[in-house]
């Protein structure tokens, strides 16, 4: 991005656009860097091992708006001059910070009063504001546990609310975790209270046929079946019930689902499609958002099954080698590594396999040496040229 563009969207001068990139390039993660070319524009430069939502996290878990978020809730009602004790600021520029980030706050329907010169977060119900705590956690540490819990805290969690998704017991976890994290909450039983409601949470009628319909219309793309149906169920039950607790839908930090899901549509865009026409159509039935529940749900999707490749289009590969059987289990693995054959069924057969071959259609034979005349076959080098990769692509 040319640097006057970001001067303009950011509202500041070119030496604080160079002074952030120095700053950025000295504090995050060194994989992850950015620069300034010759043409003054802006450049991210990815490492092979670096990984933009790490950075995020980052800056993120290091702005002042959440060091203020989780410095009201830690310690509700003290004085400024407390909090800018805490933060290792100023109170003039945390008054400052204060006054920034109240309408962001209020967009989520969070509000930091000041009564008697005592601050405090809240929101229209105290299930409102610890929601939007545990949303923001998720964002910010992913299945990862925040330094205030450990892994003990968890494991006894789990036996108590034992829950098949993980995504679903963590969030739980961490709802409970900020319903106790005063001490005067723990007496009051916040969470079970919550945990009753949650349980029963009404669903839609037609959840067994709208999900039964899914299996049927997804099974040529996703590794799934109709025995995979309470799994199935289990997503659309955890992302319903999220999206009726979310009275804003809109992420507090970052989509990170977003980018996985805009990665998918780039790399598989037929595959993307089709699955994205009966997921939509599926949301729709079960009266579910799309403006933010589609990210999330798509993505718990396709870690639970698979996309494949369409079983019309799935091939039976025969592999010969005049140079041998270990010559032929080298084909064999360049052709999965180097052509992405990775999803077809590779067999590697010896010459007097073609005595009682019959060549069937979608079969592709391929050989090192010229077969008879009654074998269709694609010759193939002895060490596989990038002229085969077309070719063998092309016929896949």
């Amino acid at each position: 991005m040319p640097i006057t563009d970001l001067m303009t969207y950011l509202n500041c001068s070119k030496s604080t656009i160079l002074n952030d990139i120095d700053y950025f390039n000295n504090h995050f993660s060194k994989s992850i860097t950015l620069s300034v070319n010759k043409k003054q524009h802006v450049i991210l430069n990815c490492g092979t091992s670096g990984n933009i939502n790490q950075v995020i996290r980052e800056i993120s878990l290091s702005s002042p708006g959440v060091q203020l978020v989780k410095i009201l809730f830690a310690y509700p009602n003290q004085s400024i001059f407390f909090y800018a004790q805490k933060l290792f600021t100023s109170p003039a520029t945390l008054y400052r910070t204060i006054k920034k980030f109240t309408p962001i706050l209020k967009e989520a329907g969070l509000v930091i009063q000041n009564k008697q010169k005592k601050y405090r977060l809240i929101s229209d119900s105290d299930i409102e504001l610890y929601i939007f705590l545990t949303k923001g956690l998720e964002e910010l540490y992913a299945l990862s546990l925040p330094e205030f819990t450990s892994a003990k805290d968890y494991e006894a969690f789990y036996q108590l609310y034992p829950f098949h998704l993980e995504e679903e017991q963590h969030f739980l976890f961490l709802l409970k975790e900020m319903m106790s994290f005063h001490p005067a909450n723990r007496k009051a039983n916040l969470f079970d209270d919550f945990f009753h409601i949650y349980k029963e949470i009404p669903m839609p009628n037609n959840l067994i046929t709208v999900m039964t319909r899914f299996i049927q219309q997804t099974q040529m793309f996703l590794d799934i079946d109709f025995n995979q149906l309470d799994d199935i169920e289990r997503l659309f039950i955890f992302v319903k019930k999220r999206e009726i607790l979310f009275s804003n839908h809109e992420s507090i930090f970052f989509n990170r689902h977003e980018t996985f899901v805009s990665e998918l549509a780039e790399q598989r865009p037929f595959l993307f499609k089709q699955l994205k026409t009966e997921l939509m159509t599926a949301m729709k039935e079960l009266q579910m958002s799309s403006d933010y529940s589609f990210d999330y749900l798509c993505y718990l999707i396709l870690i639970t099954f698979p996309l494949t490749q369409p079983k019309a289009n799935q091939r039976n590969i025969y592999l010969y080698s005049d140079l041998g059987k270990r010559h032929g289990n080298f084909l064999a693995q360049a052709l999965v590594t180097k052509f992405n054959l990775a999803l077809t069924n590779i067999t590697l057969v010896t010459f007097e396999f073609f005595d009682t071959y019959v060549y069937k259609k979608g079969d592709m034979v391929i050989s090192t040496v010229q077969l008879s005349e009654d074998t269709p076959c694609m010759l193939i080098n002895d060490f596989p040229l990038g002229g085969n990769s077309d070719i063998i692509n092309n016929n896949t």
